[in-house]
């Protein structure tokens, strides 16, 4: 009975990173028969001219590792495997940087109300960012070109107990008097003098 070899398709990244002083280089792997592309990382090269890093002592390969074009040196407390796979969940965690973080902890959407009188309009939104919960309260004077620098924006981060005020809007002191916010452990004052 023969079985059948996947077919592998490699996609390189065209970079290299540094992890713990030492370059790695990754790639997309593409198994075509079942179509699964996984991340793949060879490695580790030398920092200094990339060539391969191989074990000083084939018996002891944890007493260091030697680049086989410069004589670099290099010592290491894992084997060649290990330094790969810690090289490799840090590649992952550095491209999960850049994925936006939401909490299925939090309710699902934004609450959000809003008023208005014959001059003035405040809107207060709760929601998220970042994955944690997020108050915002928006208000100014009814004008009918209205800019950012025309109202106000206080933004409530009850995880850090802070009150925050957006610096391209109006200054929230220049439309009220006193702005107190409690949150479970402290308590937050703004006044004029």
């Amino acid at each position: 009975m023969s079985t059948i070899q996947p077919t592998i398709k490699r996609k390189p990244i065209e970079e290299l990173f540094v992890h713990k002083q030492l370059l790695y280089e990754p790639s997309y792997k593409t198994l075509l028969n079942i179509d699964r592309t996984d991340l793949h990382v060879d490695g580790p090269f030398c920092p200094k001219c990339k060539g391969i890093l191989v074990y000083k002592n084939e018996t002891q390969p944890l007493t260091g590792l030697v680049c086989t074009v410069c004589s670099f040196e290099f010592s290491n407390e894992k084997d060649i495997q290990g330094l790969r796979e810690a090289a490799h969940r840090a590649y992952e965690a550095k491209q999960r940087q850049a994925l936006k973080v939401i909490s299925l902890d939090l309710p699902p959407g934004a609450v959000k109300a809003e008023n208005e009188n014959e001059d003035y309009w405040v809107e207060a939104r709760i929601g998220q960012k970042d994955g944690s919960l997020q108050g915002m309260i928006l208000m100014g004077r009814k004008i009918k070109d209205q800019s950012k620098k025309d109202y106000v924006q206080i933004i409530l981060d009850p995880k850090e107990e802070q009150m925050r005020f957006d610096k391209g809007n109006k200054n929230p002191m220049e439309l009220l008097a006193k702005i107190e916010v409690e949150f479970q452990k402290s308590k937050v004052k703004q006044e004029n003098k």
